[in-house]
């Protein structure tokens, strides 16, 4: 369900976040799209060179998901999707890092801690709606794509996920007078 809802295809980019041990990124290049894996661990990252990196179009960037460059990997066509499995200690701030690039990414399709898919997908004047709901919602529409079960990771967590889509709005919600400003709220 996450490589249907990036939309990699042929001729496409799509930048993962956390590759791991390349599950996810192998389902990607199948679909004939480029990959930019960024990973941070060392260990991992030896594991993917040696696993992946004899594919043409697969490119690993040994770096932090934070603080990477994702405007560099926009495509001259268009923008480029970003998928992983955002670490859960980081995801706010990630998703805001994201945003700076709002312009040059496309669709977004990560997996958080279902609380977290609460809080984005949360309707007005409800309980989880706020900063981060608005903040977010203002340029992407949020919706939930699947629930993932603690299962599906070894070792399990004690923590249900759920896979969301931040697309990009066609047109943003209400002009911002002071961008930087509306950020730091």
């Amino acid at each position: 369900e996450i490589v249907i809802a990036s939309g990699a295809a042929p001729g496409g980019r799509v930048v993962e976040i956390g590759a791991g041990l390349g599950t996810l990124t192998m389902h990607l290049l199948r679909t004939g799209s480029e990959v930019w894996a960024i990973e941070r661990d060392r260990d991992l990252c030896d594991v993917l060179r040696k696993e992946l990196g004899g594919i043409r179009d697969f490119r690993l960037f040994e770096a932090n998901a934070i603080t990477f460059d994702y405007s560099s990997a926009a495509l001259d066509s268009g923008r480029v999707s970003v998928v992983g499995n955002l670490p859960y200690q980081i995801t706010g701030e990630l998703l805001f890092a994201l945003l700076e690039h709002d312009a040059s990414t496309g669709v977004w399709i990560v997996m958080v801690q279902q609380e977290v898919a609460d809080r984005l997908c949360a309707s007005p004047g409800t309980k989880q709606y706020g900063a981060p709901t608005v903040s977010l919602g203002r340029t992407r529409e949020i919706t939930r794509v699947c629930q993932v079960g603690p299962g599906s990771f070894l070792p399990p967590p004690r923590v249900n996920s759920t896979v969301v889509c931040l697309a990009p709005r066609a047109q943003a919600r209400g002009e911002v007078g002071d961008p930087a400003g509306f950020r730091a709220l």
